[in-house]
């Protein structure tokens, strides 16, 4: 549940500028100085990332974290529906009642879809976990909760009744890296397997990863270090090695799924 990983700062987020400006503008700011004058509005204490798997949502909810200086607990929605309604809500207030306990606490909930109702699996605990995470988030950041931020992600925001939904009162879209941010995503991945391309190679590889998520990315660039048995990198990763891999490795969000994503922002996103 708790997070100790290393920090994470904004130039780590690829690409991402208006999001990124509208996080700092919208939710970090207002938390770090909050309008000291009686009767001024509180300061948003949820936000929910939407977008496609492995589009960076939980990467920019640890940057959040290193933001405000606060201490980071992750719980991922499957996980609090596996064991059973009565154990994933228990687990579920204990990490409301951790963070309480910790303030300034940002409380990270990856996959919160699986926590709801409208699930394709059918699974029983999925709807059950609704109403206690819907109690939590009403007791858990309400006036007595001013040191917690709740962090909700999902790759299915469809899914999300009005009820969950008016609960976050800041929804963003994580889009797909561009150009430039696949990039960036590539250089920092390959450098990491001793692989340098060049300008020609980076670029080509940039233009035929288009649709690919930042996790996407990093899977091909592993895929390409299995594919030539490089275990113990006894040569660099080539681009050839890459071309081979991307044979094999593929984005997973179509384009029904990305207008899905843009309709469902135009509709409830914040907007930036």
């Amino acid at each position: 549940m708790l997070d100790c990983g290393p920090p994470v700062q904004w130039a780590d987020v690829a690409g991402q500028g208006p999001l990124k400006a509208a996080l700092e503008e919208e939710l970090v700011w207002p938390l770090l100085r909050p309008p000291a004058y009686p009767g001024s509005p509180h300061p948003p204490r949820t936000v929910l990332l939407f977008g496609p798997r492995g589009a960076g949502k939980a990467l920019l909810g640890r940057c959040l974290a290193t933001q405000l200086g606060a201490t980071l607990l992750r719980l991922r929605g499957a996980t609090l529906a596996a064991p059973g309604p009565a154990e994933g809500a228990r687990l579920l207030q204990a990490a409301f009642a951790a963070a309480r306990c910790r303030p300034p606490a940002v409380l990270l909930i990856s996959e919160l879809d699986a926590l709801l109702s409208a699930r394709d699996d059918g699974a029983a605990a999925a709807g059950a976990l609704q109403a206690p995470l819907l109690a939590c988030l009403d007791g858990g950041c309400g006036a007595g909760a001013d040191g917690v931020l709740v962090i909700g992600t999902t790759s299915r925001p469809a899914a999300l009744d009005e009820a969950t939904r008016r609960r976050f009162s800041l929804r963003f879209y994580v889009a797909l890296p561009d150009g430039p941010a696949r990039g960036q995503i590539l250089q920092r991945a390959l450098a990491q397997q001793g692989c340098v391309l060049s300008e020609r190679e980076l670029a080509a590889l940039v233009q035929g990863t288009q649709g690919f998520s930042g996790g996407e990315l990093g899977h091909l660039c592993q895929q390409a270090a299995a594919g030539a048995g490089l275990p113990g990198l006894q040569r660099p990763l080539s681009y050839k090695d890459l071309e081979a891999a991307l044979t094999k490795v593929g984005p997973r969000a179509s384009p029904k799924d990305l207008d899905s994503y843009v309709e469902w922002d135009k509709m409830y996103g914040s907007g930036h």
